[in-house]
């Protein structure tokens, strides 16, 4: 898993997408939004290998600005949960 604030100015998301796209690797889950408490919290995508995940609205420090949202992502991602 590969999670990224989406107003990192330390490690722009645009940057982290371009990588991830230079590996080719095969796209296994589309890019789409994920919810939580009724709200678009972020994207995420599946490639062979790896899963992208953007934190809405959090910089650099994902887990301290969006303490909730990324708890949701992380846990859900270790424990193989829909996001």
């Amino acid at each position: 898993m590969f999670y990224s604030g989406d107003v990192d100015g330390a490690v722009p998301l645009y940057g982290t997408l371009q990588w991830i796209s230079e590996l080719n690797w095969n796209v296994t889950e589309k890019w789409r939004p994920y919810f939580y408490g009724g709200q678009m919290a972020g994207y995420l995508e599946g490639r062979d290998g790896i899963t992208l995940i953007t934190i809405h609205a959090a910089g650099h420090m994902a887990p301290q600005s969006k303490r909730a949202e990324s708890y949701y992502a992380i846990f859900n991602w270790m424990f193989n949960r829909k996001i």
